[in-house]
């Protein structure tokens, strides 16, 4: 019996500093997880941080043999706040989470121990205290997501309210229950716990709400760049429909352009014949026609494409199958038509030496549009994530129930879209 009460202290001190590596280590992920990894002085905080908690350790020991300070560990880990990325912020803000659902945590548990029977075995109450704590850090690590957008001040501030409210009401509850149920100590302790638990969830929800805010966020700045973009798009290609329907009544007007040539050599104004050749056969490269489809709005789009992949020297190999009153929104045709082969040519410019060659279809059947795009990819091994424009066309696709199958195949990058519900006044 004598020999196990001296032993016992340095038994507890080592089982509480394997306690306390574990709980590290989770910090240590979780705070991964929130702000990024550590990418510049990696060893010298994570030396800080276990010296920091090896000290404190030490000197709660001596100052108390028989039962450690461990709770100390979470304070302890915003040590390693300065060496993380991210904005002050978000890390404040998570900070001071961790540390209420901490303050929190041991107030619960002191509810326990009143209602447990006392016992004299420190290590129980440090494998309950750490246990539960492991449990509440899993559940943040499930919550949490590594999302580097930070949320506007008024939402950041809303969440700020929600551990800042629980921090200031559970002493006064306590003090309240206290003070109401003087004479059972255990049902006062008993509702101060439920009470507690009540806070506590309310405080890992904070985890849940950051995460929601930040999608929100991300989805609205995406959504106000996207729209943005296709407004532009759509003004541009508006303007360039307006120059091609312009310089497309020329070539059907070539009698009068002939009567002014022949009139103007007649007057020996050869400069000025030399000048108005000049004009004419200018705007009619600038209108070459590679694509007819007889839809005004498909053929300005593909044309202007068509026309920036051949300068580009790029080889374009279509099949088109749509008619001439096919009735789908302008918008939307500059969104899919004009991404899709703006993405194709910017990935053939990027692959050096493949076959610069592109290859599309567009058919049309039955209310249903087929859309396909294929280009050389011999340098991509996986099908590389959705950039703005490809997430764009997909929003566009899901307004008629369609589906966009992005994959590869031997070294082909290939788009297949299918819009259902597309109408049609005409025939293809």
């Amino acid at each position: 019996m004598n020999r196990i009460l001296i032993t016992y202290p340095l038994y507890d001190f080592f089982t509480d500093i394997f306690l306390c590596t574990v709980e590290g280590c989770i910090l240590i992920e979780l705070m991964n997880r929130l702000y990024g990894k550590i990418q510049k002085y990696r060893k010298t905080a994570y030396t800080l941080f276990a010296l920091a908690v090896l000290s404190m350790l030490v000197f709660t020991h001596w100052i108390f043999p028989s039962y450690g300070c461990t709770y100390l560990v979470v304070p302890a880990s915003f040590l390693l706040l300065p060496f993380y990325p991210g904005s002050r912020r978000k890390k404040a803000l998570f900070s001071f989470c961790l540390a209420t659902v901490n303050l929190l945590y041991l107030l619960a548990l002191n509810d326990i121990t009143n209602v447990l029977p006392k016992l004299s075995l420190a290590l129980f109450y440090l494998l309950l205290y750490h246990i539960g704590l492991w449990a509440l850090l899993f559940l943040c690590l499930k919550l949490c997501r590594q999302i580097s957008t930070d949320i506007p001040l008024r939402l950041l501030l809303l969440l700020f309210a929600i551990p800042l409210c629980t921090l200031v009401a559970s002493p006064i509850l306590l003090i309240f229950l206290s003070s109401a149920i003087d004479t059972d100590r255990t049902l006062s302790s008993l509702l101060h716990f439920v009470l507690q638990l009540l806070f506590l969830s309310i405080n890992l929800l904070t985890f849940e709400l950051y995460r929601r805010f930040s999608l929100f966020t991300v989805k609205e700045t995406e959504y106000a760049l996207l729209s943005s973009q296709t407004r532009l798009q759509e003004q541009h290609y508006r303007e360039l429909e307006e120059n091609f329907k312009e310089i497309s009544s020329i070539r059907h007007d070539m009698k009068n352009h002939f009567r002014t040539a022949a009139l103007l050599y007649e007057n020996n104004q050869k400069e000025e014949l030399l000048q108005y050749v000049s004009d004419i056969t200018g705007k009619l490269e600038e209108t070459e026609v590679l694509i007819h489809t007889g839809n005004s709005h498909l053929d300005s789009i593909l044309n202007l494409k068509l026309k920036e992949l051949k300068r580009a020297g790029i080889t374009c190999v279509s099949e088109l199958a749509v008619p001439s009153g096919l009735i789908l929104p302008f918008s939307d045709m500059v969104v899919i038509f004009g991404n899709l082969l703006d993405n194709a040519k910017a990935a053939l410019l990027s692959e050096s030496g493949a076959d610069k060659r592109l290859t599309f279809s567009i058919l049309y059947q039955s209310t249903s549009l087929f859309i396909h795009i294929e280009n050389p990819a011999p340098s991509l091994t996986e099908v590389p994530p959705l950039g703005t424009g490809l997430k764009n066309v997909s929003r566009t696709v899901q307004k008629y129930n369609g589906t966009i199958e992005i994959s590869l195949h031997n070294g082909n990058y290939i788009a297949n879209l299918l819009l259902y519900g597309v109408e049609s006044n005409k025939n293809p």
